[in-house]
Parts: structure tokens; sequence; C-alpha cells
């Protein structure tokens, strides 16, 4: 009784034929990209807000230590839009003659700080610790705001806050800005 030619393959052969073909198929499905995040454009939208979040929260920081100001960032939606919104701390705002200053958050149209509108598929949404005083809107087309969502003051300190940036449509969380005890603004994909 000798072996049959041509009977088949053995199962250990078929099983090497097969993960090489499992691995080739990997190989090849993460080259091309074939089933990346459906949601890439709204990811690196997110990462990019983050990181010029972190940039501008650093900026602000500096300058309200610089300028002796008290400074605050807020989101201001207006129709269906979100943009960043600077304002600056005065107690002369609105001031007519004769009259006591009334204290209140203005727009600070600085060519740096200036509103910046967000891009459409990412949002921002502010967790913090608001105690400040109320705000101005910024325009009449414009839902009011109470107070700005992070406030920095002149001594390097700023309200406690965490900006979470997510996808616009799905409502998924992508990256989140936060301050540190030592007074770095990180920001980090989620």
């Amino acid at each position: 009784m000798g072996a049959i030619p041509g009977r088949g393959f053995t199962l250990i052969e078929m099983l090497v034929v097969m993960l090489i073909m499992g691995l080739l198929v990997s190989v090849t499905v993460l080259s091309t990209g074939l089933f990346s995040r459906a949601d890439s454009a709204a990811s690196d939208s997110a990462l990019a807000v983050a990181e010029n979040l972190s940039r501008l929260f650093q900026h602000a920081s500096q300058q309200a230590l610089a300028k002796n100001e008290v400074l605050g960032w807020s989101v201001v939606e207006t129709q269906d839009r979100q943009s960043m919104r600077w304002w600056r701390w005065s107690s002369a705002a609105g001031l007519q003659p004769g009259m006591q200053p009334a204290p209140t958050w203005v727009p600070l149209d600085d060519n740096l700080m200036a509103a910046i509108d967000m891009p459409d598929n990412v949002q921002l949404h502010a967790g913090t610790d608001t105690r400040s005083a109320s705000v101005v809107p910024p325009s009449s087309n414009a839902r009011p705001i109470n107070s700005p969502s992070v406030v920095f003051f002149p001594g390097r300190e700023y309200s406690i806050f965490e900006i979470v940036v997510r996808d616009a449509d799905s409502g998924q969380s992508l990256a989140r800005v936060w301050p540190e005890r030592d007074g770095q603004i990180n920001w980090s994909a989620m």
C-alpha cells in the first residue's frame, strides 16, 4: 500500500497557505487605507483645531500677563455655524458721562485674537468652572452668552476648563484641550 498520487493537500499545507493569504490581505488593506476611518476628514480637522486652540490659549495666557488684562474665550453660535470669540474684561465699557462704570465683557478685536470660524465638520464643547460675569452678545444674530467659557487672568492663572472637539455629524469626541498645573495647555486625540 503506497501513497496514492494526486490525492490533495494535507491540513498543515492548507493552514500555511491560508495564513500567508491572510497576512497579504491585511498588509494590503492597511497600506491602501481601504478600511480607514470614514470620519478621517473630521478627525484631521479636530486634531488641527485642538492643536491651534492650545496654542491660542497659551498666547492668551501670555497676553493677559503682558497687558495686565483679564481675557475670556467662548464659543459663539450664529445660525448653524460656530465661531471662537475673544473677550476683554472692561470696567469702562458702555460708560456714559456722569454714570458709574459698569464692568462687563467686551469683544476683543485684536488681529491676533480675532473671532475665528470653525470648520463645518467639527464642534466645540466647553466644560468649565464658570465663575465670571455676564457677556455682552457679540451681535444681534448671535445667541446670548452668560460668560466666557475660559478666563485668563494676569497672574498666569485661568479658569479650570476642558474643551472637547467633536464630529459635527456623529457627536463622537475626537480631541480635547485642557490645562496642566504647570501652566501649559495640552491637547490630545481621543
